[in-house]
């Protein structure tokens, strides 16, 4: 059972990775040709699980890539911008992990709980994961904040060194 609901959120993730993918940020610039703040500007919008990051004055959208990764490269030449991209990046991993380790937990919880056939009778088990799981859930919720704010820094940084 467990290693049935870890297979499902593991694959959960790695199909939202490749959902994520798309035009890269670099792609949508190099098509705008010159770089100015009307073509170039990125800014990110709040998606219901991710979030989207759109270029210039006409909205191209681009690739925020699931840690961020489209955002890190595309603001690279700011070196501001790209400390805190990768600040939001990292954020966003641990994030990742806290919802990874907090599934896993309350799945165990869960079995433990519902065990009909009386056999799995490890309370201290089941208290423990729960612990666990629900420190990893608030660490992963902080952390989810924290990328938000490295990411909407950078993109602050990086506009603010694009030409008028």
């Amino acid at each position: 059972m467990r290693q049935t609901l870890t297979a499902v959120v593991i694959a959960a993730v790695l199909s939202t990775a490749a959902a994520a993918q798309g035009p890269t940020v670099a792609a949508a610039q190099s098509a705008l040709g010159r770089c100015t703040y009307d073509t170039c500007a990125l800014r990110i919008e709040p998606g219901l699980f991710n979030r989207r990051i759109y270029a210039g004055r006409v909205s191209i959208p681009v690739s925020m890539g699931l840690t961020g990764d489209g955002l890190v490269s595309a603001v690279e030449r700011v070196p501001q911008a790209l400390a805190e991209a990768q600040k939001g990046s990292t954020s966003t991993i641990v994030s990742l992990v806290g919802l990874v380790i907090t599934s896993v937990a309350f799945a165990y919880v869960f079995q433990s709980a519902f065990d009909v056939n009386g056999e799995n009778t490890n309370n201290a088990g089941a208290f423990t994961a729960f612990a666990v799981g629900t420190a990893a859930g608030v660490t992963s919720a902080v952390q989810r904040k924290n990328a938000e704010r490295h990411f909407a820094r950078a993109v602050w940084l990086y506009n603010r060194e694009l030409s008028r």
